[in-house]
């Protein structure tokens, strides 16, 4: 067996200096890829909730929206329901005899009106 020369253990000591370098070398590369992908990571993350919360407020708002076009549209429904139901009475005769005497002041023939004068006095006093 040789003995190693004082130079091949300085040769050696400096490769394995060298490598140790390159090694630390890159290590911060890797940290900082890392951080890197980490970062972004969390933007995204980050901007995903932001989403996720502005989503949820504009439901709440369009719930909101929608309960009060529910309630509209059922005032609607029996509105509706009403005007069918008055539309109906339109067509009877004693609808229209009503409407006749009440807007028109028509009366029958050979029908008498009485008329109280006390009322009208008491509202062109007021």
């Amino acid at each position: 067996m040789k003995t190693p020369s004082y130079k091949n253990d300085v040769k050696s000591m400096s490769k394995n200096s060298d490598e140790k370098k390159e090694r630390n070398d890159k290590k911060p590369d890797k940290d900082y890829s890392m951080l890197l992908v980490k970062g972004i990571i969390a933007v995204c993350i980050f901007s995903l909730l932001i989403t996720i919360y502005n989503q949820k407020r504009e439901i709440s708002a369009l719930n909101s929206i929608y309960k009060d076009v529910e309630y509209e549209y059922k005032e609607k429904e029996e509105e509706l329901k009403e005007l069918k139901k008055e539309l109906k009475m339109v067509d009877s005769h004693e609808f229209i005899e009503k409407q006749a005497r009440e807007k028109l002041k028509m009366v029958k023939p050979n029908e008498k009106v009485y008329v109280d004068t006390s009322k009208t006095n008491k509202e062109k006093t007021n």
